[in-house]
């Protein structure tokens, strides 16, 4: 069954949990933080503030990757951007990158993967200078993103990937025929009303 951790002040977009056993949570009012046995979210820091969306925890929980835009409903003009915990530092790692997930590859430095428009990036990257290394690359250039709820959420990659080493995306390319508009009545039985497409 589903437990109740506790409750968040804001409009939620993203989260991860960390090694620490500590949820970092995106929001249109910046990081917070919640223990991951339950409790009361508090900011990350009071310096950060505006949208700051999309987090992932790094390896150790000493660092989080998020995307920060002075936006509310766009992320348009983002910045992928990381935060030291301990020290509060913040450094913006590339411009216009979503979805960023960090996945180690070679002893203790990988390479941070992100989406710019349905095309999947990898660029390397050491988690303990949280500095990113050579240039960003394309590869794979179908990844779908957003939810189709509108809003934030419709800019969210639509991967993931396992410390074991295993990718899993939805492909962009499938061509998408929209959603059946019907009408259910009192016994149960439905009838359409207009040719699938998208409809608000």
């Amino acid at each position: 069954a589903a437990v109740k951790l506790g409750d968040f002040p804001g409009l939620g977009l993203g989260a991860s949990w960390g090694d620490d056993g500590n949820i970092i949570l995106g929001s249109t009012n910046g990081l917070w933080r919640m223990p991951g046995n339950g409790g009361v979210a508090q900011r990350v820091s009071t310096e950060l503030s505006g949208v700051q969306v999309l987090p992932h925890v790094l390896p150790t929980s000493n660092a989080v990757l998020f995307v920060a835009t002075g936006f509310s409903q766009t992320l348009g003009g983002s910045d992928l951007q990381a935060l030291e915990f301990a020290s509060g530092q913040r450094k913006t790692l590339l411009h216009g990158a979503l979805s960023p997930q960090y996945l180690p590859t070679s002893g203790d430095k990988g390479h941070l993967i992100y989406t710019q428009a349905e095309t999947l990036f990898a660029i390397g990257f050491d988690p303990k200078r949280l500095e990113v290394v050579g240039s960003p690359a394309p590869i794979l250039p179908d990844v779908a993103i957003g939810a189709g709820v509108g809003g934030l959420a419709d800019f969210i990659g639509q991967f993931g990937s396992s410390n074991a080493g295993t990718f899993i995306y939805l492909s962009g390319i499938t061509a998408q025929t929209g959603f059946p508009l019907q009408m259910l009545d009192a016994m149960g039985n439905t009838t359409s009303l207009l040719q699938p497409g998208f409809y608000g």
